[in-house]
C-alpha cells in the first residue's frame, strides 16, 4: 500500500481475513505512508489453520511493515494505522517470519492490539518470528502496543530473539503477554529480552501508572531467555510501572544507565504476628519517588528480585541529603518474597528491582518463653535472618527477660520490661535455631 488512506486489509466477518504466506518480498503486508489503515483478521506466515509455519522467503522479511514513503523527494510518514482490534475476530496471527513480525519504522500514532505474534492460532505453541515487534526511527512516536483492557492484549511469545525492541521515543507498551502463552501463566519464551530499549530511546512507558493490586497487570513479562526488560546505557526516561515480571532467565529489569534511580533497600519483618516492610531510598534531594512493592514465590537466583504480583505502592519524598526512610502502607501476605522498585515519575524513569527483602513467612520460634517464671503456652515468632540483622519495634514493647544459661544470651518471655523503640539483634541461625539478643541490662 503506497500512500493509502482509510484502507481495510482483511476484516472481522467470516471469510474476510487473508492468508498471506510464503512470499519472497520485504514483507507480507507493507504500508508505505499508509494512514488510518485497518489490518484485521489475517493469518500471516502460517497455514490456513494457523497451526503450522509456512513463513516468508526472504531472510530479512517482515510480517507487517509500517514505514515511510518518499514521493518526488518528499518524505511521507505512516500514521494512525491499527493492526488488530478488540475482538477475537479482529486478531491477526503474525508468525514464522524470518525477521520482525511487525516493523514500525518512522511511523507514528499506530495501534497494535490483540494480535498473536510468534505463536500458533491457539496461542499455546511457538511458530517463531526472528523478533516480535520493532519500533525504530526518530519519527516513530506515540505508538501504542497493547492497551489497558483485556481485549487489547497482544501475545508476543515464542520468537527467536526479543519480544519487543524499541529504538525511538514516546511509545507505550501495556497489557501484553510477553513470553507466556495466551493464558498469561504458562511458559512460551522469547529467546532474547522480553522488551529491550536501545539507541537513545527516551520517554517510553512500559506499563501505565498507577497500578492496583489484584487487577490485571499492565504487562506480563515472563520466561524470556534474557532479562525481562533491558534498558540500554544510552536510553533515558523509561517509566516501568505495575507489571508482572517473573521467571526470566536474566534480571527482571536491567537498567544500564547509571543516572536512573537506584533501587530501594527493603527489609521484611514478622514481629509478634505483624508483617511489615521498611526501607531506605537514596536519590535526588527533596524529590518525590513512587515505591512499588511486589510479591514473589521465590527470590531470583541473582538475589535482586523480579516482581510477580503487585502488592501496593506509595510516594515518598527525600530530604535535603537525598535520603528517606519509609514503611509500606500495607501488610504483605505471609510467605511471599518481597521486592520493590523506585520510580521518579517527574522524569519518567524507574530503577531495577531491589534485592529481595526476605520472606514474610520465614520465622523462628524464640526458645523457652516464660511468663512470671512459668513456661508460656504462647509461642513468640520472629523472622529467621540469613545474616545478623537489627529489628526495631514501634512504641513501648514490654518483656520479661531471663537468662538461658547458654552463652549469656537473653531470651524474650513477655511483659514487664520496657524497651521503647530499641533495636533488637537477631543472630544468624545455626540450622533452624536463632537467638534474640536484647541490648539492655537486667535490673
Amino acid at each position: 500500500v503506497f500512500r493509502g488512506l482509510n484502507i481495510t486489509i482483511g476484516g472481522t466477518a467470516a471469510g474476510a481475513g487473508n492468508l498471506i504466506s510464503g512470499n519472497r518480498q520485504v514483507a507480507l503486508i507493507s504500508l508505505y505512508s499508509g494512514e488510518s489503515t485497518l489490518i484485521q483478521g489475517n493469518k500471516l506466515g502460517t497455514d490456513a489453520l494457523g497451526m503450522a509455519a509456512l513463513g516468508t522467503g526472504g531472510a530479512s522479511s517482515y510480517g507487517i511493515n509500517v514505514a515511510y514513503a518518499i514521493d518526488d523527494g518528499v518524505t511521507y510518514l505512516s500514521q494512525k494505522n491499527t493492526i488488530g482490534g478488540t475482538t477475537p475476530a479482529s486478531r491477526n496471527l503474525i508468525s514464522a517470519c524470518p525477521y520482525y513480525g511487525i516493523n514500525i519504522s518512522r511511523a507514528k500514532e499506530n495501534n497494535v492490539r490483540n494480535n498473536l505474534i510468534g505463536t500458533n492460532l491457539a496461542g499455546t505453541a511457538a511458530l517463531a518470528n526472528g523478533y516480535g515487534i520493532q519500533v525504530i526511527g526518530a519519527e516513530a512516536l506515540y505508538n501504542d502496543i497493547g492497551g489497558v483492557s483485556s481485549d487489547t492484549s497482544n501475545v508476543i511469545s515464542g520468537n527467536k530473539n526479543n519480544g519487543i525492541s524499541i529504538y525511538s521515543n514516546n511509545n507505550t507498551v501495556s497489557g501484553n503477554y510477553i513470553g507466556t502463552q495466551i493464558n498469561g501463566t504458562s511458559a512460551l519464551k522469547n529467546g532474547g529480552y522480553g522488551i529491550a530499549l536501545y539507541a537513545s530511546a527516551a520517554s517510553n512507558s512500559i506499563g501505565l501508572s498507577p497500578g492496583t493490586p489484584n487487577e490485571k497487570p499492565n504487562n506480563v513479562i515472563a520466561f524470556n531467555g534474557s532479562d525481562g526488560i533491558y534498558v540500554d546505557a544510552s536510553v533515558t526516561k523509561t517509566l516501568i510501572r505495575s507489571n508482572s515480571i517473573f521467571d526470566n532467565d536474566g534480571l527482571g529489569i536491567k537498567v544500564a544507565n547509571s543516572s536512573a534511580p537506584q533501587p530501594p533497600v527493603i527489609n521484611v519483618s514478622n514481629i509478634l504476628g505483624k508483617i511489615q516492610v521498611d526501607g531506605t531510598l537514596t536519590g535526588q534531594a527533596n524529590t518525590t519517588y513512587a515505591i512499588e512493592y511486589f510479591g514473589n514465590d521465590a527470590c531470583d537466583p541473582s538475589g535482586s528480585g523480579e516482581g510477580k504480583n503487585l502488592l501496593g505502592w506509595h510516594e515518598v519524598t527525600t530530604n535535603g541529603s537525598g535520603m528517606v526512610n519509609f514503611t509500606a502502607p500495607f501488610n504483605p501476605p505471609s510467605g511471599v518474597i518481597v521486592t520493590a522498585t523506585a520510580a521518579l515519575s517527574s522524569e519518567g524513569t524507574t530503577s531495577q528491582f531491589s534485592v529481595c527483602g526476605g520472606s514474610a513467612g520465614d520465622k523462628v520460634l524464640v526458645e523457652n518463653p516464660r511468663v512470671d517464671g512459668v513456661n508460656s503456652p504462647n509461642e513468640t515468632l520472629l523472622p529467621r535472618p540469613a545474616t545478623p540483622t537489627n529489628i526495631s519495634f514501634m512504641g513501648d514493647i514490654r518483656f520479661r527477660l531471663t537468662s538461658d544459661n547458654n552463652g549469656g544470651y537473653l531470651i524474650v518471655a513477655a511483659y514487664d520490661v520496657s524497651i521503647p523503640n530499641n533495636p533488637l539483634s537477631l543472630q544468624k541461625p545455626n540450622g533452624d535455631d536463632a537467638r534474640l539478643v536484647i541490648p539492655v541490662q537486667m535490673s
